[in-house]
């Protein structure tokens, strides 16, 4: 682990958190995925943060000003054998995120007698300071979650934990130039939402996932992430 360098030269437009502040409608989801060849395993690692204005949930008073919303924090994986495992909380007073860079987390439980982070921490600390949640940064990603039943229709595991390093080799644009946004100009105007960014086109991991207590160790394996940001997502969509 080092921490995320000030200046890193293969950060993208858009790689911070979009969230500014006010009550309109607005989501942010992070999609990171780790494919191992040796055993033709992918882990796909998925984040979201939903109406963040509402961060204790929504009230009575709430949804009669602003009219009902969905609200919270998922960490989704999509891992092994096409099992799959969510924790979701209704509230996001624990979930953070850069401005400028890749970087979030959420503490969905603390370890006892701890505060949540509100920024990236070294691992250790992190083990010490959080019993469920994640942190994820260009170069590094962490966490343990518990599956909380909402997924009765798919096949489930129970928990996963994750430590990996990644080193980026490729963004979005020329390595020796400066980065690119993916959508380009269309990504500043609010009625093309929601918006999408390439954050890492391909870089190398090395760590362990733990899928239901089954450990995958990996060095070098290949890596990729990107995310959307906006008022909302569309029920449907050509990929």
């Amino acid at each position: 682990y080092a921490p995320t360098p000030r200046d890193r030269p293969l950060r993208t437009p858009h790689s911070g958190y979009h969230y500014d502040g006010t009550a309109r409608a607005f989501f942010e989801g992070w999609y990171f995925k780790v494919s191992i060849p040796e055993c033709r395993q992918s882990f796909c690692f998925m984040y979201s943060v939903e109406n963040p204005f509402f961060r204790d949930g929504m009230t009575a008073l709430d949804r009669t000003l602003y009219g009902p919303r969905f609200t919270g924090v998922g960490a989704q994986i999509l891992g092994a054998d096409d099992k799959y495992i969510c924790q979701f909380s209704e509230k996001s007073n624990n979930f953070w995120g850069s401005r400028h860079e890749l970087i979030l987390g959420n503490t969905f439980i603390p370890n006892k007698g701890s505060t949540p982070p509100e920024r990236e921490i070294p691992p250790q600390e992190f083990s010490n300071r959080v019993l469920e949640g994640y942190q994820v940064t260009p170069t590094w990603h962490q966490g343990f979650i518990r599956d909380d039943g909402r997924s009765k229709y798919v096949p489930n595991v129970q928990t996963a934990r994750w430590e990996y390093s990644t080193r980026p080799v490729y963004g979005w644009g020329d390595v020796t130039s400066k980065q690119k946004s993916t959508a380009g100009w269309l990504a500043a105007f609010p009625f093309f939402e929601p918006h999408w960014q390439i954050c890492m086109a391909g870089g190398l991991s090395t760590g362990w996932i733990e899928w239901d207590g089954e450990r995958f160790e990996f060095e070098n394996a290949p890596s990729y992430s990107e995310k959307n940001w906006g008022g909302g997502f569309p029920r449907k969509w050509y990929w």
